[in-house]
């Protein structure tokens, strides 16, 4: 049996497919800040193809200068990352308007990169 996703507990799921309107997603991001944890929403209108993915996480995650804009670096940069709270908040990363992403050619990958790439106190859903 599947338990329910959670974004204050560190067990998968570690990607969440959901919508605005669920909400479950309103009950946890309150209770991940309420725990002290950050939520950061991307949009995912500016994630048309992975440059613009990698640009986007690099800005809104504060990637260091020598983030390399690729697949494994932004595994690399999940992994270790080192933005608002240095990794010692929880984190979600909550993408917005990701309808386009569902469509494109590149999900698969953006998905396997999210999952393996968090770490332990690193979440990321997308909606």
């Amino acid at each position: 049996m599947m338990t329910k996703p959670t974004l204050t507990e560190h067990r998968s799921p570690w990607v969440v497919f959901t919508s605005p309107a669920d909400s479950w997603l309103t009950s946890e991001t309150a209770a991940l800040v309420q725990r002290n944890g950050l939520v950061l929403r991307l949009d995912g209108r500016e994630m048309r193809d992975p440059a613009s993915v990698f640009r986007t996480f690099a800005r809104e995650l504060s990637f260091l200068g020598d983030f390399g804009h690729n697949w494994d670096a932004l595994v690399d940069c999940l992994h270790n990352w080192h933005g608002p709270g240095q990794g010692n908040q929880d984190l979600a990363i909550l993408i917005e308007h990701a309808d386009d992403l569902l469509k494109s050619d590149f999900l698969g990958l953006f998905v396997s990169v999210l999952a393996p790439g968090l770490s332990r106190n690193c979440w990321s859903r997308v909606r």
